[in-house]
């Protein structure tokens, strides 16, 4: 038994666990999202929502998962009174000390903006506004410490997906970022990855290797999206010139310009113990990238909603005209709605299937089992059959044995009698001879 347990697990796929902070209906999108970024096709990854109190069980972690992420939210690692967030501190707290320090094959922790906040707290760290009270929106140049850029999840990121783009040693990192808060004070077990201007912790990780954690945006899809404000103006602006921007088709499917694919590399490798996948590039990375992005449904909507704009500014055309759309525009409108739906229902249709084979695996597992404990029971079967055949052959024998009791309960009975006729004889006897 112990056997064929130990040959399902495995064959069983490497399984992952996201804990979705975000509960705003604008979010929809951002487990698929967190999956298509860090995740591989051959991997079964759990969706818990921390929000309605669904968390991994911390005492299972390392033998369940080999990873786990824990995404950003709208809401603030500081607030007071919210059960949820004061719950997922406490499983922080307990996932990341009361199991035992370093050993491979742990199960990493990678906690990214809200996330990152949550798991200083947990041990002891602060967090707290920026330190001049601004927010802090836009394009930031991130210092790395000599030890991050040692790490082998760093150097493997290199490897596999390139180098970083202004810094082929990673010395200087660039990335988006929407954050009102930073950590104040890094817990004691911290270590600072990666600074800035405006925070002193950037990246930090836990010295045991357990936990690597960032505050700047994690997604892609939240830059492009963040981004839109700004490109309606533009678009506004450019209304209004009489010789508009061709603007390339292409666009709409380009990254953004700055180091987030290369620390989305670093934490991918992270995850799997330093170490990216024979298979995987810097093709591999983006693709796995822009479908990220396209789960973020509001995000893709409202892309559509700047094209759409960007093309009626160009044609010139009336109001009356652009609502008078040509057939093919129409059909073409559609059918990329269509696709962003279906890409969306895709993501999650794929988190269902990957539980669903797991399933079917475990019921696999438990019919051989089941199997094995029914080819006992028929053994036992035929023991109890065999011992009831001996209890009938001796019945006949304990009869007899009994019989036999009762008689020699009989002669005993017999044998006080004539004790006590002896006894009264003897006693007369020696009256008779004192007489």
């Amino acid at each position: 038994l112990a056997q064929t347990l130990a040959m399902a697990t495995a064959k069983a796929p490497a399984r992952y666990a996201v804990i979705d902070c975000e509960d705003d209906a604008r979010w929809r999108g951002l487990a698929p999202c967190i999956v298509a970024l860090f995740g591989r096709d051959d991997e079964r990854w759990d969706h818990y929502r921390a929000y309605d109190d669904e968390l991994p069980d911390v005492h299972a972690l390392d033998g369940e998962y080999a990873g786990v992420v824990i995404t950003g939210s709208s809401h603030s690692a500081t607030m007071k009174g919210s059960r949820w967030v004061d719950a997922l501190r406490s499983w922080a707290r307990d996932a990341l000390t009361a199991r035992e320090c370093g050993g491979e094959g742990r199960c990493k922790i990678i906690a990214m903006g809200f996330g990152s906040y949550i798991c200083a707290q947990a041990l002891g760290g602060e967090v707290g506004l920026n330190p001049r009270g601004e927010h802090v929106v836009g394009g930031t140049t991130l210092e790395t410490t000599a030890s991050f850029r040692a790490l082998t999840c760093f150097t493997s990121a290199i490897a596999a997906y390139g180098a970083p783009q202004g810094d082929a040693k990673g010395e200087k990192l660039s990335v988006h970022q929407n954050r009102a808060h930073t950590v104040t004070k890094l817990p004691d077990c911290g270590e600072v990855a990666a600074s800035s201007a405006s925070s002193a912790v950037e990246i930090w990780t836990t010295k045991n290797g357990e936990l690597l954690a960032w505050q700047h945006s994690f997604s892609d899809g939240v830059a492009s999206v963040l981004s839109h404000k700004v490109e309606s103006g533009l678009d506004a602006k450019r209304s209004t010139s009489s010789k508009p921007k061709r603007v390339d088709s292409k666009v709409k499917d380009d990254l953004p310009d700055n180091d987030a694919g290369f620390l989305i590399g670093v934490a991918r490798c992270f995850l799997r113990g330093g170490s990216a996948g024979a298979h995987e590039d810097e093709t591999y990375l983006k693709e796995r990238r822009r479908n990220a992005r396209e789960c973020l449904s509001w995000a893709a909507k409202r892309r559509e909603e700047i094209l759409t704009q960007r093309a009626l500014a160009r044609s010139g055309a009336s109001a009356a005209a652009n609502n008078a759309k040509s057939m093919p525009d129409a059909e073409a409108e559609a059918e990329r709605a269509f696709n962003k739906i279906a890409e969306a229902l895709n993501a999650e249709i794929n988190l269902v299937t990957s539980e669903v084979r797991f399933l079917e695996h475990a019921n696999d597992t438990a019919s051989v089992v089941y199997g094995e404990i029914g080819q006992k029971i028929e053994a036992l079967d035929v023991f109890v059959a065999a011992l009831r055949q001996k209890e009938s052959a001796l019945e006949p024998k304990l009869t007899s044995i009994a019989k036999i009791e009762h008689q020699i309960n009989d002669l005993e009975h017999t044998v006080r009698v004539i004790d006590k006729h002896v006894t009264a004889l003897e006693t007369r006897f020696k009256a008779l001879r004192r007489g």
